[in-house]
């Protein structure tokens, strides 16, 4: 579903692309490279942030400027090596394990501890605080690094089973916890779109947040997580929106490095002395695989299984809860016609329901 940019807009997006692609890629000109990508990323982290503010003109002005960077830079070369469009050397989903090993797990506990606080504030702000995490047994689906299982331990749950594929993030995580003082998670190295270990119903509070999108079989993983989650408990949903500009660029922006170490825009990034959370915002969003759907979709996928209510979740940040954020002037252009697919599902109905396909 791509998002039909204005004609300018466009233009100076296609002229960028151009550009970038047939400059070298090695030196000098990489620096100037990475430093475009990093004023684009900060530019649409701007947008995402203002719904109420016209996206359009700072957007330009951003493209402009980025034109002028590469054109300058190029002047400086003696023979341009023209290349066809960008060929993915890398599979997507090859890329997305070590990149997410890579992403948190090199970070500082300031940074780590600060982003634990964002989440316990967004569940929070859902109604998800000390008094209704008392005894209640929860699962957290992708874990990573365990900011939203810490959370959840830290909020008082009884027990928070967090599982992921393993590697450098649940090391990480286990640090964490060990740091933190915590013995009520159980970590689980394992598949997260097959959840067969558990029976149907087994946890009151099971989560997957920003998470399934990453997948190759993102609805079956997602029927999982509702399976396994009890009649009148709940699910916490992340998922990324149909729809909107904001990540059709960085798809675009995605194709541009696809032939790129990962490693070797890390290294620039820390060279420009940025901060850790930002370089983590730009590692998710250009590199990482994904998918998209409308709420819509999901609500009526999983309403099939066992009937539901839902609410949109709540936190300090304006794209926190979508139903609000579509409602601002730009909302819908930036993150398309239902935003982004940020909900609390409440599942009513009988243990052991087969789920429709």
């Amino acid at each position: 579903m791509n998002y039909k940019l204005p004609g300018h807009v466009e233009e100076k997006m296609a002229s960028y692309e151009r550009l970038f692609r047939d400059m070298p890629s090695g030196g000098l000109f990489f620096y100037n490279k990475v430093q475009t990508l990093v004023a684009l990323t900060s530019c649409l982290e701007h947008i995402i942030d203002h719904p109420d503010q016209d996206p359009w003109a700072p957007l330009d002005l951003c493209l402009s400027h980025q034109l002028s960077q590469l054109e300058a830079a190029r002047l400086l070369s003696h023979e341009v090596a023209l290349s066809d469009d960008n060929v993915d050397q890398y599979g997507e989903h090859d890329r997305t394990k070590p990149l997410f090993e890579e992403a948190w797990t090199t970070y500082s506990d300031d940074t780590y501890d600060h982003s634990v606080s964002l989440v316990e504030e967004r569940l929070i702000d859902s109604g998800f605080d000390e008094d209704w995490f008392e005894g209640k047994t929860c699962f957290d689906g992708g874990c990573g690094t365990g900011r939203l299982s810490l959370a959840m331990a830290r909020l008082g749950a009884e027990k928070v089973v967090a599982a992921d594929f393993g590697g450098k993030s649940l090391d990480f995580f286990k640090r964490q916890l060990k740091r933190h003082g915590l013995n009520n998670v159980q970590v689980v190295e394992m598949d997260v779109t097959d959840l067969s270990l558990y029976a149907a119903g087994s946890f009151d509070f099971v989560a997957s947040n920003g998470v399934l999108h990453h997948t190759p079989r993102c609805l079956d993983g997602l029927d999982e997580h509702y399976r396994i989650t009890r009649p009148d408990g709940v699910l916490w949903l992340y998922l990324y929106g149909a729809g909107g500009f904001y990540w059709d660029i960085y798809d675009r922006m995605k194709k541009l490095v696809s032939d790129i170490e990962i490693a070797e825009i890390v290294r620039v990034m820390k060279d420009f002395r940025l901060r850790e959370g930002f370089i983590y915002t730009f590692l998710d969003n250009v590199f990482a695989a994904r998918t998209y759907y409308l709420e819509s979709e999901i609500i009526e996928r999983l309403s099939k299984a066992a009937p539901l209510e839902f609410v949109h979740q709540g936190g300090p940040a304006i794209f926190d809860n979508p139903g609000k954020y579509i409602q601002e002037r730009f909302g819908k252009d930036i993150m398309g016609p239902q935003g982004e697919i940020r909900v609390v599902i409440h599942k009513k109905g009988a243990i052991g329901q087969k789920l429709a396909v």
